[in-house]
């Protein structure tokens, strides 16, 4: 009981300034061996996809939710404290919260998915201003990096419950091989491509771009929609790139893109960044860049 209210306390300093409404991450207590917890929902499907079924596991930020500007509950903190591993990214409200969850949870064990990632280093307009100075936190978008990822991942189950090492093996060499012929196709479909600009409402691609050669111009500017002035400036960047891909991303209220899309007859396509499928959302963002939408006399989207 002492070492929980301590637990409480210490959450409650760290994470007082950030009382918004949150999903509580409820983790059942026959379950509680056996839980895992990942930073975003993408690493769920990652971690299944190794383990099978016989772990519980749990995404810390909601459906819906940007994980740059999230921030958890301390209820949810000591909920996640009652874990077996948490994989995180790098993200702000984890450098706040992992420091007192390590210093107060023994059974927690913390895993960096960074870990021997090509890390990409902001150096202009269109970085991710949200992200850390080490680097781009987007690397979970790309099926070269989602690869090393997953490594990390199977040494860390591996570890921990080595019981499970035949399943984890098989599995893991399963996903890899799945892996290398989404990149595989992505290449393909791809490859003739002329045109390897597209606009994005948030820099959120820049490991696809450097996978595939291609670049994204950015609508945003500090991590803020477009002023009037800017967003001028961004139209007269799209007409001279001809742009013919808008990608908005379904957490963002995308109002720049869809302006863009409006005075360009372009269609918006909209993304979710951070669904379980890696390659449902790579493939489509492939086959829009493959294959533009025809333009449409249609203002509003």
């Amino acid at each position: 009981m002492k070492y929980l209210f301590c637990l409480i306390a210490t959450l409650l300093v760290v994470l007082f300034p950030f009382c918004v409404k949150a999903e509580e991450i409820k983790i059942p207590g026959d379950a509680r061996t056996r839980s895992i917890l990942v930073s975003l929902s993408p690493h769920k499907q990652f971690i299944k996809k190794i383990s099978g079924d016989f772990l519980k596991i749990y995404s810390i930020v909601p459906d819906g939710a940007d994980p740059h500007t999230f921030e958890p509950t301390p209820k949810q903190m000591v909920a996640a404290s009652e874990c077996d591993i948490w994989f995180y990214v790098g993200e702000g409200f984890e450098t706040k919260a992992l420091p007192a969850l390590e210093s107060y949870s023994n059974r927690l064990e913390l895993v960096d998915l960074r870990k021997n990632i090509d890390l990409i280093l902001g150096d202009g307009h269109n970085d991710c201003p949200s992200c850390s100075h080490d680097g781009d936190l987007h690397f979970w978008l790309s099926a070269k990096e989602a690869q090393i990822q997953a490594k990390t991942i199977y040494e860390a189950l591996l570890q921990k419950y080595p019981e499970h090492a035949a399943v984890f093996s098989k599995n893991f060499q399963l996903f890899i091989e799945e892996l290398k012929e989404l990149d595989t196709r992505l290449a393909q479909i791809l490859a003739p491509v002329k045109n390897r600009i597209f606009m994005v409402s948030h820099p959120a691609f820049a490991y696809f771009c450097r996978d595939y050669n291609l670049d994204e111009i950015s609508i945003e500017f500090e991590g803020r929609s477009p002023t009037p002035q800017q967003l001028t400036t961004v139209l007269e960047s799209a007409k001279k790139e001809h742009i013919q891909v808008i990608v908005g991303l379904k957490h963002l209220s995308n109002k720049g893109v869809l302006l863009i899309g409006n005075e360009l007859k372009v269609k918006v396509l909209i993304l979710d960044p951070h669904h379980d499928s890696l390659s449902e959302t790579l493939f489509k963002l492939s086959n829009a860049i493959a294959h533009p939408p025809q333009k449409s006399n249609i203002r509003g989207q």
